[in-house]
């Protein structure tokens, strides 16, 4: 079933990535296996000489995490928007000369960072953070990155959510209605989300503490194992991209 279509699903997709992650169909697939295969493909946007082998590896990103993760085009499309903007700011600020070298430097980059944002979308819509968070570990980074990590990411997404419900309710009050009423309801926002912020993290840190934390974070995991399909298939889509980046280079000399 596409994940649009679920109960849970609303508009707001920022806060629902970490959901669309664990509804995904690609949910039972090997996590370690779909992180090396995200930053084989990210090291293959970036080692692009001409964006060529960038935009085929984002459309194969693209095209794995809605097939095969479920993730619909429409919701896919909004997440895209969300970097979109950062990427086309700075691609005018490189575009500022107005030659023809500075333009085509721009659109190298622009599309180079949004096919990198396509490798990485795959790993965050089809992988928990927990999963993420335990083959790190496995891949021996050290122990405070990985707890920093962890808590930012929970951290963020609780003060995003705080923060639409401080905006529904501000909006129910008709706290938008006209500039002024709209900006001191912003920075009414701002002030409370602040001294919440301090609360949820006193919060947090004493659950973390009624459930046994001494310094570590542990996280149960389903043993998932790589299917010899999915071997072959990272072994093949390695070499293809290796050649590919070779035949780019000898082609562009």
């Amino acid at each position: 079933m596409a994940l649009h279509h679920r109960n849970h699903c609303h508009e707001n997709q920022i806060l629902l990535m970490d959901q669309y992650a664990v509804c995904s169909q690609m949910a039972s697939w090997n996590p370690d296996w779909k992180i090396m295969l995200g930053l084989i493909s990210l090291l293959g946007c970036i080692g692009s000489k001409t964006g060529l082998i960038s935009v085929a590896v984002g459309l194969c990103m693209a095209v794995l995490t809605h097939k095969w993760g479920g993730v619909e085009w429409t919701v896919y499309g909004r997440m895209l928007t969300i970097p979109l903007f950062f990427v086309i700011l700075s691609g005018a600020v490189i575009a500022l000369d107005f030659t023809k070298e500075a333009v085509m430097e721009a659109v190298f980059v622009t599309v180079k960072v949004l096919t990198g944002t396509a490798c990485l979308y795959m790993i965050s819509l089809t992988t928990p953070v927990y999963e993420v968070v335990g083959t790190l570990r496995r891949w021996h980074l050290p122990e405070v990155m990985l707890e920093l990590m962890i808590l930012m990411y929970r951290f963020l997404f609780g003060l995003l959510e705080l923060y639409e419900q401080m905006k529904q309710s501000a909006q129910a009050r008709l706290g938008d209605i006209g500039i002024r009423q709209g900006y001191r309801s912003f920075f009414g926002i701002c002030a409370n989300l602040l001294v919440l912020a301090f609360r949820r993290a006193s919060d947090s840190f004493n659950a973390m503490e009624a459930r046994g934390y001494d310094g570590e974070l542990r996280f149960l995991e389903e043993k998932k194992l790589v299917t010899g399909r999915q071997r072959l298939g990272i072994v093949l889509y390695g070499v293809l991209l290796a050649a590919g980046l070779l035949a780019e280079r000898m082609w562009s000399i």
